[in-house]
């Protein structure tokens, strides 16, 4: 008979569940990393909503002012580059996902 070294208490049950997710790591990381990414992003996406406020009540409160105007349309462009960036990474987070954990659907 051979005895297999048992592992208890919770750090062996960490070890014992990462040892089955081993074939899935580089995906997991990849994926932990994707959703970072998109929390950033879409997380971003509001404060330069806020700052586009601004600029547009500057526009208005300046007499049509050409910076005012500049300002508000660079937040609008980081604002959609923030949303862009957000859908992106959801995509690359789902690729990841379905390819170690099965097929799911967008």
């Amino acid at each position: 008979m051979s005895k297999k070294k048992k592992t208890s208490g919770r750090s062996g049950a960490y070890k014992r569940l990462f040892s089955y997710m081993k074939p899935y790591r580089t995906r997991l990381v990849f994926a932990i990393i994707f959703i970072l990414f998109s929390t950033l992003a879409y997380s971003l996406a509001p404060l330069f909503l806020g700052c586009a406020t601004n600029s547009l009540s500057d526009i208005f409160t300046q007499n049509g002012s050409p910076q005012a105007a500049k300002s508000f349309f660079k937040f609008l462009v980081l604002m959609g580059s923030a949303y862009g960036l957000n859908a992106i990474f959801f995509i690359h987070r789902h690729v990841a996902y379905s390819g170690s954990y099965g097929k799911h659907n967008l």
